[in-house]
Formats: C-alpha cells, structure tokens, sequence
C-alpha cells in the first residue's frame, strides 16, 4: 500500500517477505521496539520502509543465531557418533572377550574329559590290581594251610625224636627250646 507517495507495509506484509505463515511473531516484535506506524487503518498498523529493514534484519540475525544451533547439532551429531563408535569398540571388545572365554570353556572341558579318561582307566587298573591281589591272598592262604599241613607232621616226628633226645640228656633240652621266629622258618 501506499501513502504519500511512499510505500508503507503491515506486519502481516513483512512477515510475507520473511516467509513467515504466522503475522505475529513479525507484530510482536514491532511492539517491542515500539515501532511507530505511519498510518492506522481499522485495526492494521502500517510502517515505513526504515522499519521494515529494521524487521527483516532482526529476522534474518535470528537465522543466523539459528546456523549456531546447527552448530550445537553438529556437535552433537559428532558427539553421538563418537558416542556409537565407542559402544561398537566395546561390543567388538566384548565378543573378542566371550570368544576367549568359550574357547577357555572349551579347553576346559577337553581337560575335564580327559581327566574323567584317566580316571576311569586308573580306577579300571585298581580293580586289576584289587583282584590280582586278592589272587595272591588267596594263593599265600593256601600256601600256608599247605605248609601248615607238613608242619605238623614234622612237629610230631620232631616230638617222638624229642622223646628219644630226653633221656639223652640236658643239652637236648637246649636244642628244644626254640625261638618264635625259628618257627616260622
């Protein structure tokens, strides 16, 4: 619109220009730096081309505010992908970790199965070795009610000689009286 021969704009006008959809944030702004209008009709308020400028520029220092948001974002998109490169070392970390560990288990349990093998072998050699010598108990047993068996008929033999060596005289008695060990031999 015109008025005077000069150009006046609405805050609905300028908020067209910064491509806002909204005319108040554009209306907000003028009350706060008190704009004056330079006309008013019905309700519209209505600026000069120093104000307009002076709202555009406001406008677009806030885009510019709004590139050191991005900024921060880049930061902390940066941020974040540090952030997923460190859980992926980690992780990586981690099945290198549980990879040793299963092969640690496994190891472990291949120790345990032999060991059971060589248990089972050495009990199996015990119960060899029980029943031989059970055998031998069973055969030194025998050897000795065998022996046992001669013995006495040496003993009853040796007592008829012993009837016969005592009217001999003392020193036979010192060839009878025989040690404990003497017997057994």
């Amino acid at each position: 619109m015109e008025y005077k021969g000069k150009t006046v704009y609405s805050s609905g006008d300028i908020a067209n220009m910064l491509g806002f959809d909204d005319y108040h944030r554009v209306s907000n702004y003028l009350s706060k730096i008190k704009a004056k209008n330079v006309i008013k009709q019905g309700n519209t308020r209505y600026f000069d081309d120093k104000v307009k400028d002076k709202a555009i520029t406001y406008f677009k220092s806030l885009s510019t505010k709004d590139l050191g948001d991005s900024k921060k974002d880049k930061l902390i998109e940066e941020l974040r992908s540090q952030l997923h490169a460190a859980d992926q070392e980690k992780n990586a970390r981690l099945e290198e970790q549980k990879a040793t560990y299963e092969r640690l288990i496994q190891s472990k349990d291949e120790s345990i199965s032999a060991l059971k093998e060589s248990y089972e072998d050495l009990k199996n050699q015990l119960a060899v070795k029980d029943n031989q010598i059970e055998s031998l108990t069973k055969l030194t047993t025998n050897a000795q009610t065998l022996n046992l068996l001669d013995k006495p008929k040496e003993n009853s033999t040796s007592a008829d000689n012993n009837t016969d060596t005592s009217n001999k005289g003392p020193s036979n008695e010192a060839e009878v009286k025989q040690h404990w060990w003497s017997k057994i031999f």
